[in-house]
């Protein structure tokens, strides 16, 4: 008979944790190397950092996706929307004066100016505000 050596299985544990590290990367690069005019682009990867994983961790799954499609400019707002050929045309419902976009959405549309005040303490922000402020004030 042959002699069969037996090595020492990878624990569960392991196997899953190199799993997911592996898969955030290959989505990171993926994601990173896309040409994008989405100006959240990178706002949307940073809440998918590992680092954030753990703020995050207790957010609903269905709250995580929400947030991901506001940041990647797939939220049913009017751009989008107008984008994939189901509204026809991509102004703001709320202030008609420009397209309603995640930007547009987030930091400067006028019907949004009492909500923004409350959550951010602003009544119109910008997006370099965005990267430095608590994602869970988004939803």
């Amino acid at each position: 008979f042959e002699d069969i050596t037996y090595s020492t299985p990878t624990p569960l544990a392991t196997v899953k944790r190199a799993s997911k590290i592996w898969s955030y990367e290959t989505s990171k690069s993926r994601f990173s190397s896309v040409p994008s005019t989405n100006q959240l682009h990178a706002i949307a990867i940073s809440v998918h950092s590992m680092e954030s994983k753990s703020n995050l961790g207790k957010l609903a799954r269905s709250d995580l996706h929400k947030l991901t499609n506001i940041l990647s400019n797939r939220a049913p707002l009017s751009s989008y929307l107008f984008r994939i050929n189901v509204k026809e045309t991509d102004t703001c419902p709320n202030c008609h004066i420009e397209a309603e976009d995640n930007v547009h959405f987030l930091c400067h549309c006028p019907y949004y100016f009492n909500l923004r005040s409350e959550l951010f303490g602003f009544p119109s922000i910008s997006i370099s505000y965005l990267r430095h402020v608590n994602h869970l004030k988004i939803l």
